[in-house]
C-alpha cells in the first residue's frame, strides 16, 4: 500500500524534512521512506542551467546527472563497501513531476562540537584518504558536510563523480599531496589548533616545496589532461550503464577553501616560534672585547641575522589576476533584469519605470491630420 503513495517533495530548503541542501541538489526525508530522498529544487536546476538551452532540455540532462550518480554509487560500493552508503531507485510514477529521484542510506552527522571531537575527525579523514588513494582513487572535497556516521563508522554522504574519481599511476602522488592540502584548508576552517597540523605534515612529509610544486603542477594542467583521466576512469566503466565526464581539477577546490600561501604560514610560524622557544648559548668574552664594544655588536649582529631568517621564511601574500567582465550588451541586460526580476528591488523599479514608458509610448495617440484650408479659411 505504502509503495502506491504518492510522494510531495518539500517547497523550500526551509521545511522541517529537509536534511541539508547544497549548491546543485538537497536530501530530504519522507515518513514513507527508510532512507533520505536526493533530489533538486527548481532553482537550483535554473541557476545552473547553461545559456542556449530550454529548461525542457536542462531537465533531461539533469536527470541524466542523477541517474548517473546513483549508479556510480552503487558501482562505489561495490568496490569500498561500507564506506559508501547503499542506494535505491525509486520509481518516477510515486511523484507528480515525475523526476528522476533516488534513496541513499540515511547517516547522521559527524560530531565536530568539541575540540577533542574535531581532532579525531582531523586524523580520520586523512585515514579515508589513505585508504581511497591505496585504491588508486581520489576524494577531493573531503569536509565534515560530506561525511556521515552510520552505526558507528564514518562512510563518505557526497558521491559525486566529479570530485570523487579514478587517478592514473604516474599523477596518484600529485593528486595526495593535493588532497591533503584541502584537507588541511577545511581543517583551518574548523578550527584545528596549529601544532596538531603541523604534526600531520611532518608525518606526511608536506613541505613548502612539495605543496608550492604541486600546485604549479595542477595550475599547468590543461583541459586535455582532465579528459586524459576521464578516458582512464571511463576504461574501468565499460560494463557500467553510465561514463563519467567534467572532472573538477583539485585547484578549484584549494581555491575555494583558502590558498597555498596560508599552509606555509603555518609551516613558518612554528619554525619561527620554535627557534625563539629554544634557550640563548652564551658566548665568553674577555674583558678587551667589552672595553672595546664587540659585545654589543656580536650580539646585535646575531639578533639581526635571526630576525630577517624568520621573516625570509614567511612567504609574501599572493594575487590572482582578476578575470575580466563580460559586455554588458542588451540582449545580457534584459537577462540580468529578468534574473534578477524578485532578488534585486532596484532593478525591479528601473525595469518597472521601463515598461511603464514602453506602455505610454504604445498606447500614446496620433493627432488628428491637419484640415485644408482654402483663402485662409478652415473648411
Amino acid at each position: 500500500m505504502s509503495s502506491n503513495i504518492k510522494l510531495i517533495p518539500p517547497d523550500g530548503e526551509h521545511d522541517r524534512s529537509v536534511l541539508g541542501a547544497g549548491s546543485a541538489k538537497f536530501a530530504w526525508k519522507s515518513q514513507y521512506l527508510n532512507g533520505a530522498v536526493i533530489n533538486s529544487f527548481d532553482w537550483q536546476r535554473r541557476d545552473q542551467k547553461p545559456e542556449g538551452m530550454t529548461m525542457y532540455q536542462w531537465n533531461i540532462e539533469y536527470d541524466d546527472k542523477m541517474r548517473t550518480e546513483y549508479e556510480f554509487t552503487k558501482y562505489l560500493r561495490t568496490i569500498f563497501g561500507d564506506l559508501i552508503p547503499w542506494v535505491k531507485y525509486i520509481p518516477a510514477h510515486r511523484f507528480y513531476d515525475r523526476k528522476f529521484r533516488y534513496e541513499k542510506e540515511l547517516c547522521n552527522r559527524v560530531n565536530i562540537y568539541t575540540s577533542e571531537s574535531r581532532v579525531k575527525f582531523f586524523h580520520e579523514m586523512f585515514a579515508i584518504q589513505d585508504m581511497v588513494l591505496s585504491k588508486g582513487w581520489v576524494f577531493l572535497d573531503m569536509k565534515p558536510d560530506n561525511v556521515g556516521l552510520r552505526s558507528g563508522t564514518l562512510c563518505l554522504i557526497d558521491t559525486d563523480p566529479c570530485h570523487f574519481y579514478r587517478v592514473p599511476p604516474g599523477m596518484i602522488e600529485h593528486f595526495r599531496v593535493a588532497s591533503y592540502m584541502i584537507i588541511l584548508l577545511i581543517s583551518l576552517k574548523i578550527q584545528i589548533p596549529a601544532d596538531v597540523l603541523m604534526e600531520k605534515m611532518k608525518e606526511k612529509g608536506i613541505t613548502s616545496e612539495r605543496m608550492e610544486n604541486t600546485y604549479q603542477y595542477f595550475k599547468k594542467l590543461r583541459t586535455v589532461d582532465m579528459k586524459n583521466i576521464e578516458y582512464y576512469g571511463n576504461q574501468f566503466f565499460r560494463n557500467e550503464p553510465f561514463k563519467i565526464k567534467g572532472l573538477m581539477n583539485p585547484l578549484l577546490f584549494i581555491h575555494h577553501y583558502g590558498s597555498v600561501s596560508a599552509l606555509k604560514n603555518i609551516l613558518a610560524t612554528q619554525t619561527a616560534s620554535i627557534s625563539l622557544n629554544s634557550p640563548v648559548h652564551s658566548v665568553n668574552l674577555n674583558a678587551s672585547d667589552h672595553s672595546s664594544g664587540k659585545v654589543s655588536q656580536n650580539s646585535s649582529a646575531y639578533l639581526m641575522n635571526s630576525l630577517l631568517s624568520h621573516l625570509e621564511a614567511v612567504p609574501s601574500p599572493v594575487y590572482y589576476p582578476r578575470t575580466p567582465r563580460k559586455r554588458l550588451t542588451k540582449r545580457r541586460t534584459t537577462r540580468i533584469l529578468a534574473r534578477n526580476n524578485v532578488r534585486n528591488p532596484i532593478v525591479n523599479s528601473i525595469r518597472e519605470r521601463v515598461l511603464e514608458r514602453k506602455r505610454q509610448n504604445t498606447t500614446k495617440r496620433k493627432p488628428p491630420p491637419r484640415q485644408k484650408t482654402a483663402k485662409g479659411i478652415k473648411i
